[in-house]
C-alpha cells in the first residue's frame, strides 16, 4: 500500500482527515495533536470531506493553527466541500490535485420536515431573490400595460400594478417561515465571521473572496477546481510527483478504512510501513547466509567424521 519512494519533509507532520466535519472528528484530531511525539511547527493536512458543522470546522482549523504556527498546508486530492472549505480558509497554502475540488462555503442546516436530511443555508435567501425579481418584473409589465395599453393615469396605473404584483407573489411568500429565514441568515453570518477570523492567521485570501465563496455560486455542489481556486486564494499549487504518491495513499486509506479512523498520522503510518518492509528485506537477505552457514557446518562435520572414522 505504501510506495517506498515517498519522501517526507523533515520538520513537518503529515496528517489525514476524511469523513464528516463534526465534534467527534475534532475530538479525534485534538487527541492526536495532544499526544504527538514531534514538536514540528509545520504540517501537511490532507482533507477529504463532504462538509459538516461550521463550528467543528472552525475548531479544527484553529487547532491546526495553534500547533503549527509556521504553516498549515492543506492538500485536497479529492472532494472537500462546505465546512471543509472553511478549514481551507485557515490554511497557509493549498495543494489541489487534478481530481481535487472545493465547494462553496454553504452552511448545511437540518431540514425540519425530513429526517436525516440537510438543506442549504442559501435556499431561502436565493428563493427570496427569485421572488423579488419576479415581483419587479410583474410590476413593470402591469404598469406599462395599464399606463400605455389601458390609458390610465400614472398614479392609478402604479396602484393597480402594485396590487397585481403583490397578488402574484403573496401565495409564495406566505410559505416562508420568518423564524426559519432568520435561522438561515444567522448561519450564513456565522460562516462569514468564522472565515474572517481564520484568514487572519495566514492571510491566504480576503473578505471579498470569502463572501464570494458564501454567495457567489449557484449550488452547494458547485465544483471549485484548482483553476477557480487560484482566483480565490493567493497560494495554490498542483501536487508534484512525490505529493501525488501521498495523495494516492490518502485516497486509498479514505475508501478502505472505517470512518471511526478518520484522523491518521500519515508520517507515523508511512514510516511504520517502510520499517516493516526494511525488516522483511533484511530477514530475506539473511536467509541465504544462514543456509550457507548450515551447509558449511554440515561439510565440516562430514570432514571430521571422515578424518576420525578410518
Amino acid at each position: 500500500m505504501v510506495d517506498s519512494k515517498i519522501v517526507l519533509d523533515e520538520g513537518r507532520d503529515y496528517l489525514l482527515y476524511f469523513g464528516p466535519i463534526d465534534r467527534n472528528g475534532y475530538n479525534k484530531l485534538s487527541d492526536l495533536l495532544e499526544s504527538k511525539s514531534t514538536d514540528f511547527k509545520k504540517c501537511q493536512f490532507t482533507l477529504i470531506t463532504n462538509g459538516g458543522s461550521p463550528d467543528s470546522a472552525y475548531r479544527i482549523a484553529r487547532a491546526l493553527g495553534h500547533y503549527y504556527t509556521e504553516g498549515v498546508t492543506v492538500s485536497v486530492p479529492d472532494y472537500c466541500k462546505s465546512a471543509g472549505t472553511l478549514i481551507v480558509i485557515g490554511a497557509s497554502d493549498l495543494i489541489i490535485g487534478d481530481r481535487g475540488e472545493l465547494g462553496p462555503l454553504d452552511v448545511q442546516l437540518q431540514n425540519k420536515d425530513e429526517i436525516f436530511e440537510m438543506s442549504s443555508g442559501l435556499d431561502i435567501i436565493q428563493s427570496l431573490t427569485v421572488i423579488q425579481e419576479q415581483a419587479k418584473g410583474a410590476f413593470k409589465d402591469y404598469l406599462l400595460e395599464m399606463r400605455l395599453g389601458a390609458g390610465c393615469g400614472t398614479k392609478l396605473s402604479t396602484q393597480i400594478a402594485a396590487k397585481m404584483a403583490i397578488k402574484l407573489v403573496s401565495p409564495i411568500t406566505a410559505q416562508i417561515d420568518p423564524n426559519r429565514l432568520g435561522e438561515h441568515q444567522r448561519a450564513l453570518t456565522i460562516a462569514v465571521s468564522y472565515g474572517e477570523r481564520l484568514n487572519k492567521k495566514f492571510s491566504n485570501t480576503n473578505i471579498k473572496n470569502i463572501n464570494k465563496l458564501l454567495a457567489g455560486y449557484p449550488s452547494h455542489s458547485f465544483v471549485i477546481d484548482r483553476k477557480e481556486a487560484n482566483e480565490l486564494f493567493d497560494r495554490v499549487s498542483a501536487p508534484d510527483e512525490n505529493q501525488i504518491k501521498i495523495d494516492k495513499l490518502s485516497t486509498t486509506l479514505c475508501y478502505s478504512l472505517p470512518e471511526e479512523m478518520r484522523v491518521i498520522d500519515l508520517r507515523h503510518f508511512i514510516e511504520g510501513h517502510k520499517n516493516e518492509a526494511n525488516d522483511k528485506t533484511n530477514k530475506d537477505e539473511s536467509k541465504p547466509n544462514r543456509s550457507k552457514k548450515r551447509a558449511s557446518k554440515t561439510a565440516n562435520n562430514t570432514d571430521d567424521r571422515e578424518s576420525t572414522g578410518g
